[in-house]
C-alpha cells in the first residue's frame, strides 16, 4: 500500500467509548497528481484513526472504490461523503457521491462529471458493502448535469 497518498475532502465520525476519531478522506497514488491533475478521476475513500489529529493509524486507502461494473453509478470515481451510526452497535451507514460513465456516454459529453449519491452499510466501519439500487440521480429541474 502506498503510505503517502495524495489527501484532500475528509469527514469524522467520534467513538465516545473508545476516545477515537474514525476518519474518513478522499485519495489517490499520487502518480495521478500534476502535470496530469487525473487525481478526480480515481478518486477513492480512504480510512484511518486518530485520538488527537496529530498522530494517525492508516488501515486502508481504499475502503470504498469505484467499480468495474458497467451498470453500476460509482463506475469511474468516488466523491465526497459522509457517515453516520445507525442500529445498534458500530454499524454505520455511508452515504458517497460518485460518477457513472455510462450516462455520459449516453448524453454525449466527453467526460463523466454529473454526481449521484450511492449508499454503503459497514458493520465496523472499515469493511463496507454498497446498498445495491440504492441511490439518488441529480435532478437536472435544479441541478446542472452536464458539466463541473
Amino acid at each position: 500500500m502506498n503510505t503517502h497518498p495524495y489527501i484532500w475532502d475528509s469527514w469524522y465520525w467520534h467513538d465516545n467509548a473508545a476516545g477515537l476519531f474514525h476518519v474518513y478522506y478522499l485519495n489517490v497514488d499520487d502518480h495521478f497528481l500534476v502535470p496530469r491533475e487525473e487525481h478526480h478521476f480515481h478518486a477513492r475513500i480512504g480510512y484511518a484513526t486518530t485520538n488527537d489529529f496529530l498522530h494517525y493509524n492508516y488501515h486502508n486507502h481504499a475502503v470504498v472504490n469505484a467499480t468495474d461494473a458497467v451498470t453500476s453509478r460509482d463506475n469511474t470515481s468516488i466523491w465526497t461523503g459522509c457517515s453516520v451510526a445507525y442500529g445498534s452497535g458500530s454499524d454505520r451507514l455511508m452515504a458517497f457521491t460518485s460518477r457513472d460513465s455510462a450516462q455520459a456516454l449516453v448524453a454525449g459529453w466527453p467526460r463523466p462529471f454529473t454526481q449521484h449519491i450511492s449508499f454503503a452499510t459497514s458493520p465496523d466501519g472499515l469493511q463496507w458493502e454498497r446498498v445495491l439500487g440504492a441511490h439518488v440521480d441529480a435532478d437536472s429541474r435544479y441541478f446542472t448535469t452536464q458539466s463541473i
